[in-house]
């Protein structure tokens, strides 16, 4: 014969064991169960912590509820995100980048946006190796979004390989101190690419996340954003 305590103690072990894992809804039932089946006849449990258990039983059932309906949720809002960026392809559009795509051959166009009216701004373009190879004077601008056309072409003149470079402005405001920004690019969006499951934009030979989008516009918008 099998001790009825010794059954139950060896099914409260278990469960106990399959809870150290990963606590769900049949271990926590199975628990409860074998509570009251070990309890003392003489002093049953408490009805106040029998109560409170059951609450705890029925409030894990309401977030294992909860937890699947918010997965289900992100994976719906992860697929409209991914065939929403499908629609931008042949569009116009802006985005935060302090990179520039230079194919060699065509002008590049970006911008940046001054936070305050300032004197002298440059924009700076750096290469591979983080040094200045070109600098683009704009002189004195006011506050607002600011754009500038690159040729590819270095401060001696002579054009340089084509590659990806970094970019960023500055300037001088009414209280002397200087003020630097890095900005952002524009272009058609000429394809869609995914990486771990999330969409990125081809603008202008750059990959942008569609996070990284501040505005769009039509296709027959002029590309100089």
């Amino acid at each position: 014969m099998v001790d009825p305590v010794s059954s139950s103690s060896s099914q409260s072990a278990a469960a106990a064991t399959g809870s150290a894992k990963k606590m769900g809804q049949q271990d926590f039932l199975l628990l409860l169960v074998t509570q009251l089946r070990q309890q003392d006849p003489m002093k049953p449990m408490d009805n106040t912590e029998f109560v409170s258990q059951l609450a705890q039983f029925s409030s894990l059932e309401q977030l294992s509820g909860m937890s699947k309906g918010m997965d289900t949720l992100a994976t719906k809002l992860d697929a409209m995100g991914s065939y929403g960026a499908l629609g931008l392809i042949g569009k116009e559009v802006m985005a935060n980048s302090a990179t520039l795509s230079w194919d060699g051959t065509n002008p590049v166009t970006a911008g940046f946006g001054a936070e305050k009216a300032v004197s002298d701004c440059k924009v700076t373009i750096y290469d591979q190796s983080g040094n200045a190879a070109r600098t683009i004077s704009l002189g004195d601008v006011t506050a607002g979004a600011k754009t500038f056309s690159w040729d590819g072409k270095g401060d001696n003149g002579a054009v340089l390989k084509a590659g990806s470079y970094k970019f960023d402005a500055s300037g001088t405001g009414a209280d002397g101190k200087v003020w630097t920004t890095n900005g952002y690019i524009g272009g058609t969006v000429g394809g869609v690419t995914y990486e771990n499951g999330s969409p990125l934009l081809y603008v202008g030979g750059n990959l942008v996340p569609m996070s990284d989008v501040i505005s769009v516009q039509g296709a027959a918008a002029a590309a100089g954003i």
